[in-house]
Formats: C-alpha cells, structure tokens, sequence
C-alpha cells in the first residue's frame, strides 16, 4: 500500500489529528513576576499547591519566572488563586492567555449579569464561570453589592482596570496581579487622558472628555469649556440672578442715612455770663434819654 493509500486510511478511520506538543506545553506554563525570589522558593511554593511531581520546569526569563507544569487545569489554578512565595503574593499570568478570579464591589441589584459580562467583553475578556453574588450572613437572600466570576484575559494584557463605570455608576474592580491600565484600551504604558481612544464627542478632539470640552456651553452662567453640573453658579444665585436682572453693582457704595436733626432745647437751661451781658446792656441803651 502507498504512503498516499496510508494516509487516506488513517484519515477515514477518525483517527484524531496529532497533538501540537510545543502548543500544549505554553498553553501549561505560566509566568510568575520576580520579585528576588529563588527558584528553590518558587518549587516550594508550586509544590505545596499541585505536587512536586506536576512541575516540568521552573526557567528565569529576564524578570520574570516561567513556569511549566503537566496539565493545563494546573497552569489555570496557578492563575486563579495566585501564588504566595515566602509568604509574599506572586504575581501569576498565563503564556498564552490569563486566567483570573474578578471582583466587582459596590453593584447595584439593578445591574444585571449581563451589564457585567458585556462590559468586560467590550475589553476582549471571555466569562469563564457563571458570575457568584455574595449574600449578607444574617439575611441570605439579600445581595450585598460584590459578585465575582473567572474571566479570561485577552493576549498581551496584565490586568482590569480599577474601576469599571456601568449605567452612570462606578465599579471597584479586584483582582490578583493587579496593575494600574488604561480604562479604554487595557494598556499599562499610558493613562486614559492620552489614549487614542479618548475622545471628545462635542468636538472630535483627544484629550478632554465632552463634560470639559473647551467648547461646550453652560446653561446656567452661559459659560464655555464646562457643563451644568461642574459650574460654580449655584442655583441659588441663578435664582436671584433671574428674580432680580437690573441689581444694583456690587460696586457701588452703600447709600448713607441723613443724619437726625438737632433736637430743640428744653427744661431749665441756664443762660451763660455772656449772653447776660448782651442782654443787660441793651436793656440799658433802651432806657437811656
């Protein structure tokens, strides 16, 4: 028979298709952050979690550790639940792709799972767990605001962002091997004010969200470069503003009050030697010849 007739037979008989060893071995590795710890204090650590027996290979690649393990359940593991090296959390991310366990604190009951997934998938990140809600101890079926789920990062990215915002309202994101990432984009190299993603919808331009846009109009001081609800007009002063249109100046003066006048002279005042004098001296012209 041929190698051809071979091959064919093979094929027709539903033998499964050789496995990609050199793919499956990354799909098992993970990379651990160093942090100045030895390879003896990592195999101690990874020994205690899945058994010494499960560790292929513990290699340094510039300053990261990469681990190899013989099961991709191992490698997921490692990357869930984080790793404690001389009682210090190590940071895990997978070779080919990150696994982690994320919270999500302060979620109200009217945002649904789906809010959640759906934000997480605009990131690129994959659900791989049904989302968990946590319930008060002393009333079980109360949600308390945290729920968590498994979530597959995409390629190339280290971690979520701190905060997510869904329907008006920030989220407290959490998870092992945090880092500071853009909110946009899921980059660590530059915050979201320079993302290119980060545009203005009042003026197409990057770098300013629209509630600062040097552009928009305040409805309430007729301001530009500030909406509303961020103007140092209070309502109040609207008000008055609106009540009273032609207001005096702040600058002008006060008006002055016209001083009382003199009150008249009363009782039993006693006339001084002067005015005596005058008087008894015309009274002595009067009566001369």
């Amino acid at each position: 028979m041929s190698d051809t007739a071979s091959h064919v037979c093979a094929a027709g008989s539903g033998t499964a298709p050789p496995v990609d060893k050199h793919r499956q071995m990354r799909e098992n590795s993970v990379k651990l952050t160093d942090q100045t710890f030895s390879a003896r204090d990592i195999l101690r650590a990874v020994a205690e979690d899945i058994g010494k027996e499960n560790i292929l290979g513990c290699v340094k690649v510039g300053l990261e550790w990469v681990l190899t393990v013989s099961s991709k359940s191992d490698a997921e593991l490692l990357q869930s639940a984080g790793l404690v090296v001389g009682g210090k959390p190590c940071n895990v991310r997978g070779v080919t792709k990150s696994l982690i366990t994320a919270s999500i604190f302060g979620v109200p009951t009217f945002i649904s799972d789906e809010d959640l997934t759906e934000k997480l998938t605009s990131y690129g990140c994959k659900l791989r767990s049904d989302w968990t809600h946590k319930k008060y101890e002393d009333f079980p079926s109360v949600d308390n605001g945290i729920r968590y789920a498994r979530i597959e990062l995409p390629a190339n990215t280290k971690s979520l962002p701190y905060s997510i915002l869904i329907s008006g309202i920030h989220l407290r994101v959490k998870h092992n091997g945090q880092t500071r990432v853009c909110n946009l984009c899921l980059e660590d190299n530059h915050l979201m004010r320079e993302c290119a993603q980060y545009v203005c919808k009042e003026c197409k331009v990057q770098g300013h969200s629209e509630s600062k846009c040097p552009k928009v109009k305040c409805y309430r001081c007729q301001g530009l470069g500030h909406k509303s609800f961020n103007c140092e007009l209070s309502p109040d002063t609207e008000m008055d503003q609106e009540a009273n249109p032609s207001k005096e100046s702040e600058d002008s003066p006060p008006a002055v009050a016209a001083p009382d006048p003199k009150p008249p002279t009363t009782g039993n005042t006693q006339p001084s030697n002067n005015e005596l004098s005058k008087t008894t001296t015309a009274s002595n012209t009067s009566t001369r010849p």
